[in-house]
């Protein structure tokens, strides 16, 4: 097991957003979204981690809304 950073790249133009994100099916972790307007793009990090090999992330609705754009893994 390894702990890393994933980095979700977000715009909330409505207030700010949550998401869980579960990552193998384990214990989830709050990954926050804050306000940014519309159309403007951040990434927030959420520490996580992964097994050696395949993992599986999951993002599910939490509060508000977000648009995501893609994740990456550092």
């Amino acid at each position: 097991m390894a702990y890393n950073t994933v980095y979700v790249a977000y715009s909330a133009g409505y207030g700010d957003a949550q998401h869980t994100l579960t990552v193998n099916g384990g214990s989830p972790t709050i990954a926050n979204y804050p306000n940014t307007g519309r159309e403007t793009w951040r990434q927030a990090p959420v520490g996580v981690t992964l097994a050696a090999g395949w993992n599986t992330v999951r993002l599910t609705f939490l509060s508000r809304w977000a648009e995501l754009d893609y994740i990456e893994v550092a």
